[in-house]
């Protein structure tokens, strides 16, 4: 067995064998808890960037209209008052609306760096508890320490992907882009 640090992915193995062993969990029953446990965790989170982007689809008429100005006039290049009184007026607009910008990105940067942990984490697990893995799955994969033969977890999770982007994206509105629609499709 390797021996485990303090990596985000040694943590992420130290988190699944904590619920396994506290818990007396076989392995997927610690990955698949652990992921439930995860997205409870982060769920007000994400309500709150619904929201933010909710507000910000509300005010997008306004903002676009006030960025055509700022866009149609010449002198912004050259003249910082000018430039500063528009800022505030974005600012002023953000702030009528109560849209933070940033936490549109809040959720989805909070979740980056704890699913790619338990991502590069579960990789290694055969590697790190090699006995807990082969006999930690359930169902057609007893073995956590060799890839699904039969594609079924794969698969499984295309699908999951795919029905949270196709859910997601009625939240993007009438007004979506077609940018926003390439990139949806994309995914």
């Amino acid at each position: 067995a390797t021996e485990l640090g303090y990596y985000p992915s040694d943590l992420a193995l130290r988190y699944v064998d904590a619920l396994a062993s506290t818990l007396d969990l076989p392995l997927c029953g610690a990955i698949v808890g652990g992921t439930i446990l995860l997205r409870s965790a982060l769920f007000p989170l994400g309500i709150l960037t619904m929201r933010h982007t909710a507000r910000m689809q509300k005010a997008k008429p306004e903002l676009e209209v006030l960025q055509q100005r700022i866009n149609s006039d010449p002198s912004v290049q050259t003249d910082r008052r000018k430039m500063d009184t528009y800022q505030r007026q974005m600012a002023a607009l953000l702030e009528k609306h109560e849209v933070k910008p940033w936490l549109i990105f809040a959720f989805p940067l909070a979740q980056l760096p704890i699913f790619m942990s338990m991502f590069f984490g579960l990789r290694r697990l055969g590697e790190v508890f090699p006995e807990a893995a082969a006999n930690g799955g359930a169902l057609w994969f007893p073995d956590l320490s060799v890839a699904d033969e039969t594609f079924v977890l794969p698969l499984v999770t295309a699908g999951l992907f795919l029905a949270m982007i196709e859910v997601g994206a009625d939240g993007m509105g009438a007004q979506s882009s077609a940018q926003q629609a390439t990139f949806k499709n994309a995914m």
